[in-house]
Order: structure tokens, then C-alpha cells, then sequence
């Protein structure tokens, strides 16, 4: 029983203690969070002063400078600079939303291994992401016209519809799904790696468009707001569909904004 109601408590609104030896885990998150989000706000503005100081420099005509207004940072960035900038935005834009799953790692797991269990969690996570990231860096970089403003446009207006859509409904509900946990031996920790795996393929189901907005987007630190928020708001509300739509709402609103800029001469 008591097990069950600490399940309970880690997937429902209301966030729980965390059970001895976590709240170390959980606060190494959540340096991590605020770390990633420092470094990435810093990266931006640095890329828009550089993309400044080169624009007004003479004699350059017509060059477009890495950084540039209206590409994204990953397309400015390369695809080594991509790839870290994609593992600090998983970091910092969807770490946050897994805690109600680390939680039920961590209540879970016997108190000598729980470190060690939630530990695993987060890093089987953010290498799932950040395999998929990589992937679409080198896209990024292979084909430029993604790196296009206008391909902003698009990404927002398939995200908005993505979220209206049953297969983003069904991908929701498993990010909610908890799974039994062994207590000891390698069970205990093969479980929880397939747990970790499920829950970050779930999410990256129910997130990929938001998170093909991130990585196309020229407004970054405004998008990375909004997108984190978007993200928590489904997986910690006890209303994951009404957040959905709304989402969309928002979304189809930046779809047009973004579709307008793209399309109106300088």
C-alpha cells in the first residue's frame, strides 16, 4: 500500500518529499537545469552581439555571418557546437518534466541503490534525446535550407497540428505510465534503463515538433521559454489534453507571426 501511494504521488500533482538518498540526485538536477539554462542564454546573446559586430563591418556585402538574424543557433553553431547546444536544451527544457518519473525511480528503488538507480534514469534519458539531436544537427548542416527563416514557420505550424492529433494523445499517456521496478541485482537496474528508455522514446513521440521548433527557431530564449513551459505544463497537469490544445493555439499563433516575418522584404 504504501508503495502504491508513493507511485501515486510521484505521477499525480502534487509533488511528494523525495524518499531518503534522492535529494541529492534531485538537487544535482536541478544545478544541472539551471546550468544548462545560464549557458544557453549566455550562447545566444554572445551569437547576437557577434552576428551584430559582423553586420556592420565594411565590405561585406551580402555575406550572411554564422549567427546570423533569422537562422538558428543550431545551424550557426556546426555540428559538434549543434550537438552540445541540443544536449543542453534536452537538459534544460526537458529534465524538468521527467521528475515525476524520477521520483517514482527513487521510491522505488532500496535506499542503498537509489542514487545509483535515478543516476541511471537521467543519463539513459538524455542519451536517448540526444542521439535523435545529433541526427538532426548533421540534417541541419547537410541540407541549409532547414536553417531557412521560413522553415521556422513551417515547424511551428506542424507542431500546432501534431498536438490536435491522436498519435500525440497516445504518446502523452505514456509519458504518464509508470513500470514495476525489481529491488536488487542486475533486474533491478536493467529495469530501470528500460524504464528510462520508454519514458524518453514517449516523450520524444509527444515532443519531437516542439523540439524541431527549438532547433529551427531564431528566437531562441523566447522559444525555449515557452516550449519548457509548454512540456511541464503537459506532463505535471492533471489535464495533459486541454494543455495540448492550447499548446497548438499558441503554437499556430507563432506559426503565422513567424510565416509573416519570413515573407515580408527587409
Amino acid at each position: 500500500m504504501t508503495q502504491l501511494r508513493a507511485i501515486a504521488a510521484g505521477f499525480g500533482c502534487r509533488a511528494a518529499s523525495p524518499p531518503a538518498g534522492a535529494r541529492a540526485v534531485t538537487f544535482a538536477l536541478a544545478v544541472a537545469v539551471a546550468a544548462a539554462w545560464t549557458a544557453l542564454i549566455a550562447l545566444d546573446a554572445s551569437m547576437s552581439h557577434g552576428s551584430a559586430a559582423m553586420s556592420s563591418m565594411p565590405g561585406m556585402p551580402g555575406m550572411s555571418p554564422a549567427g546570423s538574424a533569422g537562422r538558428s543557433m543550431l545551424a550557426s553553431a556546426g555540428v559538434a557546437g549543434g550537438s552540445g547546444l541540443w544536449v543542453l536544451m534536452v537538459v534544460a527544457m526537458m529534465l524538468p518534466s521527467t521528475l515525476p518519473a524520477l521520483r517514482h525511480v527513487g521510491a522505488n528503488s532500496l535506499r542503498w541503490r537509489r542514487r545509483r538507480a535515478m543516476s541511471l534514469f537521467v543519463a539513459v534519458y538524455v542519451t536517448s534525446w540526444s542521439v535523435v539531436g545529433i541526427v538532426f544537427v548533421i540534417a541541419v548542416w547537410a541540407w541549409p535550407v532547414l536553417a531557412a527563416p521560413v522553415a521556422g514557420a513551417l515547424a511551428l505550424a506542424l507542431a500546432a497540428a501534431w498536438q490536435l492529433t491522436p498519435h500525440k494523445r497516445r504518446a502523452l499517456a505514456d509519458c504518464h505510465r509508470s513500470a514495476p521496478l525489481a529491488p536488487r541485482g542486475w533486474q533491478a537496474d536493467w529495469g530501470v534503463i528500460r524504464f528510462a528508455a520508454r519514458n524518453g522514446l514517449a516523450c520524444l513521440r509527444s515532443c519531437w515538433a516542439m523540439m524541431l521548433v527549438m532547433g529551427l527557431a531564431s528566437s531562441m530564449v523566447f522559444w525555449m521559454v515557452t516550449l519548457a513551459g509548454i512540456v511541464v505544463l503537459e506532463k505535471r497537469w492533471h489535464r495533459p489534453r486541454q494543455a495540448a490544445r492550447a499548446a497548438a493555439g499558441l503554437l499556430a499563433a507563432g506559426a503565422f507571426v513567424a510565416a509573416v516575418s519570413a515573407l515580408t522584404p527587409a
